[in-house]
């Protein structure tokens, strides 16, 4: 019996053995993931548009079919829910406040029509989806989250036209993040085939 056992927790060691090492070696990628992506990053937006820039070029095609272009990038960022449940105190009060600031200046500046409503709804269990919601709702006092939303690529792609057709666009004032800037693109060679 006492062989058994020894072999168990022999076993058990050896998968939590393993079980770290697996963690470890997760982190080591995530961070070297994380690394890459803000040194490619900053090649994109950085690096590749000053060279372009010191040529006096926004576009070129190299030897091999590759295309690199530089377009301007607009991105733009609302306060998340799920970074605003993380916060604590007065930042969690902050992001609110920017959160809201953002819908306000959206409704305010033509992006009324890209702001979608969601209506979660917490029910118990075996409790039926009633067909009269709002009603309802109200009625038999269940509990339930309105929400404003938009979607980030959605954020973006109505920056970049608002850009384009000179329109004003939002600031850090407002309460968004905002970067506007040079972005290298590049498409490949097609292989026909």
């Amino acid at each position: 019996m006492n062989d058994r056992l020894s072999n168990s927790r022999s076993v058990v060691k050896g998968l939590a053995d393993r079980w770290q090492e697996l963690e470890r070696d997760k982190t080591a990628h995530e961070t070297a993931i994380s690394e890459i992506n803000q040194n490619l990053n900053k090649l994109r937006t950085e690096t590749i548009p000053a060279v372009f820039d010191e040529l006096q070029q926004k576009e070129v095609t190299l030897d091999d079919g590759r295309k690199i272009s530089i377009a301007t990038d607009v991105n733009l960022g609302i306060p998340s829910l799920a970074a605003i449940e993380k916060a604590d105190g007065g930042e969690k009060a902050f992001l609110e406040m920017r959160r809201e600031n953002c819908y306000k200046w959206l409704k305010k500046n033509g992006g009324a029509t890209i702001v979608k409503r969601s209506l979660t709804i917490f029910f118990g269990k075996g409790i039926p989806i009633p067909k009269a919601l709002m009603a309802l709702l109200k009625k038999m006092d269940v509990d339930y989250v309105e929400e404003e939303g938009v979607h980030p690529q959605t954020l973006n792609a109505w920056g970049r036209e608002q850009l384009a057709n000179g329109r004003k666009l939002p600031s850090e004032d407002d309460g968004f993040t905002v970067y506007i800037g040079p972005r290298a693109k590049m498409k490949e060679k097609r292989i026909n085939g």
